[in-house]
């Protein structure tokens, strides 16, 4: 029985593994195939937007950034592939996994201006103010995108955190509370809501 369970773990590695080279593979074919459309047509919108965020995928963000830099400065009105302020989101996620935080800081505030409605950027930018020592503000960006998106475990989770390190104990487990009846996996929020609630 142990063996056949050692190689039932094994099967689901190498099909976990195999998963991961073919996501790889598409987004290196999706880079591939965007690259030669826009040598024949440096402005089709699609193809870079499709190149940017397979870059993003591959880990690639320098090549990232620059599709994403040549994306934003379009005009808003001829763009008919995504959102402007997605381009300023994607742009910031990848700035921020290329540590640069401030750049990346500013991106989201764009995104959010052009789009108030994007989750997302609010919760990315919370994340970089909890980076940068900004409790005050990052928590606030935090509550910002659990109002517009207040089903989230992982917002309610990362708010607790921030609570939590800033001493704010009951919001703490409160959050973390709704994170796990959001879905969070409780092996690790419980113990988190015992020790805020073992400080209260």
């Amino acid at each position: 029985m142990k063996k056949i369970l050692l190689a039932m773990v094994g099967v689901i590695a190498l099909t976990a593994g195999s998963t991961q080279l073919a996501l790889a593979a598409d987004d290196a074919a999706i880079v591939a195939e965007s690259s030669a459309i826009l040598k024949k047509d440096p402005k089709n919108l699609e193809a870079r937007i499709k190149r940017a965020d397979a870059s993003v995928n591959l880990g690639d963000f320098t090549s990232a950034i620059a599709d994403y830099d040549l994306l934003v400065v379009q005009d808003p009105t001829s763009m008919t592939y995504f959102k402007r302020g997605n381009a300023y989101m994607r742009r910031g996620e990848a700035e921020g996994n290329s540590r640069d935080y401030d750049s990346s800081i500013e991106d989201f505030g764009k995104s959010i201006e052009l789009d108030g409605s994007n989750a997302y950027a609010f919760y990315f930018r919370g994340n970089l103010m909890i980076k940068r020592g900004k409790k005050a503000e990052g928590i606030a960006d935090f509550d910002e995108a659990i109002m517009r998106n207040g089903t989230n475990d992982w917002f309610y989770y990362t708010r607790g955190q921030a609570h939590f390190d800033n001493g704010d104990y009951r919001e703490a487990a409160n959050d973390w509370e709704q994170a796990r009846k959001l879905g969070f996996d409780s092996s690790v929020v419980d113990p988190k809501i015992a020790e805020a609630k073992s400080k209260m």
